[in-house]
């Protein structure tokens, strides 16, 4: 009982299969880069989040005290410590939040407690069960609570 032999291939069959073409590779990004790049991505989107209300934020003071600062740098400076997924991931529920509020009518910074209620309730119901509280971290996660006119019934 050895082990079955293995059919020899016929002459004129290939004894090997050709190997597809490859296409080509990207050029190569460095670890650097990708990491560079999401975290631009990152600061833009905070950047969109403060531009609904730069004046809740109070970052409007800071930057008419010192005109040449860039709003971009300003949040870099304040976002160093956060790691840039995270960022990410607060940032996409506070923009869900700002498109919701305003496809709805709502103002949606400041933050009001009846209008974080009215969408978690509205959204929560077609969400994945796990955004209600992802959202509420991101308002906990917020750049400066006390600046942000978030009521702290938000939060918890």
């Amino acid at each position: 009982m050895g082990q079955p032999e293995l059919e020899k291939p016929t002459e004129g069959e290939p004894t090997h299969f050709p190997m597809p073409k490859m296409a080509k590779r990207a050029p190569k990004i460095s670890w650097e880069a990708r990491l560079t790049a999401q975290r631009v991505a990152s600061i833009a989107k905070w950047k969109t989040i403060v531009g609904v209300s730069m004046k809740s934020f109070q970052i409007d003071i800071q930057l008419a005290n010192e005109p040449q600062t860039d709003l971009g740098d300003v949040l870099d400076d304040v976002l160093a410590a956060k790691a840039t997924s995270t960022m990410h991931a607060r940032a996409d529920a506070l923009i869900r939040y700002i498109s919701w509020a305003k496809t709805n009518g709502h103002i949606p910074i400041p933050f009001s407690e009846t209008v974080v209620y009215a969408f978690v309730n509205d959204v929560g119901s077609r969400s994945a069960p796990t955004f209600p509280r992802s959202f509420c971290c991101a308002l906990a996660f917020n750049l400066c609570g006390s600046c942000s006119g978030m009521p702290v019934g938000c939060v918890d």
